[in-house]
């Protein structure tokens, strides 16, 4: 019998990269986030080691630990955009993110739901020198700011009343009339949210089961105003449509927001 090669130094490190790569795929082909339970029942691996590695993992990024449980984390997210592991939706984003730059000059971004958070996986700068910043590859609550309270109107109603009980009633009142909004007309404007001088304007990206994502467009709020935001949700509102047409989502949500907008523009007139 040929004798391995591998001291016993060797053998131990590769032994624990390979429970590290367990639990990260573990984590990553879930649907739901995980409890250090789960983890060490679909990996075999002891609780107390699965304990010790998440926190090593969630250090570096790899994993996020939210109220739920651990989710994918900001650096194998962007890792996965990167390698294209999530090719069809980087594709359909980038083509519609470059839409929104040529038809506003503001900052345009893509963010990704991500259990109770959202990431930002792409993003393209206005071309002024007075621009938003991207949050890239940042793991953000769904309660902060309008690209995530634009997707926290579409998870799950147990997850969205859970994270509405966290806040504080002045605080829960605001976002819920925002909800409530973003249900009625398919976007959310707002400005100094959360940061002072800000314009931002979101919309939201559906996929076959349920929410994907949200493009956003920030700019100086002095600039990218209620009447700029305004005009242009409904390019917004299109390029959402277009990329989960192609996502496969087969709902009407975003032609009863169309049949809205012409109405509320008439009663204008």
């Amino acid at each position: 019998m040929e004798r391995s090669t591998l001291s016993q130094s060797e053998r131990q490190d590769l032994n624990l990269a390979d429970r590290l790569l367990t639990i990260v795929e573990a984590v990553a082909n879930s649907e739901q986030p995980l409890g250090v339970m789960a983890i060490a029942a679909a990996t075999g691996i002891d609780k107390s080691a699965v304990s010790r590695l998440l926190k090593t993992l969630a250090a570096r990024r790899w994993v996020d630990k939210g109220p739920e449980g651990y989710v994918a984390g900001a650096a194998l997210i962007q890792l996965a955009s990167k390698a294209g592991v999530d090719d069809i939706i980087g594709r359909l984003a980038s083509r519609e993110l470059n839409v929104l730059l040529q038809a506003t000059e503001e900052t345009v971004s893509f963010h990704r739901v991500v259990g109770s958070q959202r990431i930002c996986i792409m993003g393209i700068e206005s071309p002024r020198i007075m621009r938003g910043r991207i949050p890239l590859g940042e793991a953000i609550p769904l309660t902060h700011g309008t690209s995530g309270k634009t997707i926290l109107a579409w998870v799950d109603e147990s997850l969205r009343t859970r994270l509405l009980a966290e806040l504080t009633p002045q605080v829960r009142d605001s976002i819920t009339r925002q909800l409530a909004f973003i249900e009625a007309n398919g976007y959310l404007s707002t400005e100094h949210d959360p940061n002072q001088g800000v314009g931002a304007l979101a919309v939201p990206v559906f996929g076959p089961y349920g929410i994907v994502g949200s493009l956003g467009i920030i700019g100086p709020a002095e600039r990218w105003n209620a009447d700029q935001r305004r005009k242009h949700a409904q390019v917004g509102l299109k390029c959402a449509a277009r990329m989960a047409a192609e996502l496969g989502y087969t709902g009407n949500r975003y032609e009863r927001w169309a049949v809205a907008e012409l109405e509320q523009t008439r009663a204008k007139a």
